[in-house]
């Protein structure tokens, strides 16, 4: 019976095998694609939105702020068409190996970007809270301190929901290999299990 069940197990095991790292890769790509999607719909409004309220701005902060805003709007624009143009499609035989190499950069790239999203908003408050000690500039500081929260604001929030998304899109990849020994769940007993790499 255990020489069946190792048998068996470890057949459907290899079978899916060679599938399983394609498809967790095709999984986190389309991830990507549907974040860049999102972002590229904020970057539109938000280089909509500033143009429009430049144009309508009555005053120096608030002409600051939607000037900021449609900056942001078109670096994220930049970068999300590079990121774009430089994504790879999975290849169908990729090792469990490169799938999770693959898989680390994609969740190393959205956790970083969530320290980087921490110093924006950093930077838009330390304007906010310094717009004071620049005699003429203050509206100006005020437009720009405002624009930079929101948007980094925004990108923390995004950068750390795709973190998380990949995250758990990726746990399979990294579960532990070789052989377990655990109480059976549906039965009394022992459950003999291995984990292929």
């Amino acid at each position: 019976m255990i020489l069946i069940c190792l048998f068996l197990g470890s057949s459907l095991s290899s079978w899916g095998q060679d599938k399983r790292p394609y498809d967790y890769a095709r999984a986190s790509a389309a991830e990507q694609k549907k974040g860049m999607y999102l972002l590229g719909g904020w970057s539109l409004a938000s280089l909509g939105v500033g143009a429009v309220g430049y144009g309508l701005s009555q005053g120096e902060e608030e002409r600051a702020f939607h000037e900021m805003n449609m900056i942001w709007g078109g670096i994220n624009l930049a970068i999300i068409g590079g990121s774009v143009l430089l994504m790879k499609p999975a290849e169908p035989g990729l090792s469990l190996a490169d799938a999770r190499k693959k898989q680390r950069k994609v969740q190393n790239i959205y956790l970083i970007n969530t320290g980087l999203d921490l110093l924006y908003m950093g930077a838009g408050a330390a304007l906010l809270a310094t717009a004071d000690r620049y005699p003429g500039q203050e509206e100006g500081r005020r437009g720009y301190g405002k624009s930079i929260l929101l948007q980094g604001g925004f990108l923390f929030a995004y950068d750390g929901f795709e973190y998380l998304v990949q995250k758990r899109l990726g746990r399979p990849l990294f579960r532990e290999e070789g052989w377990s020994c655990r109480p059976a769940s549906s039965s009394l007993g022992l459950a003999l299990r291995y984990r292929f790499p």
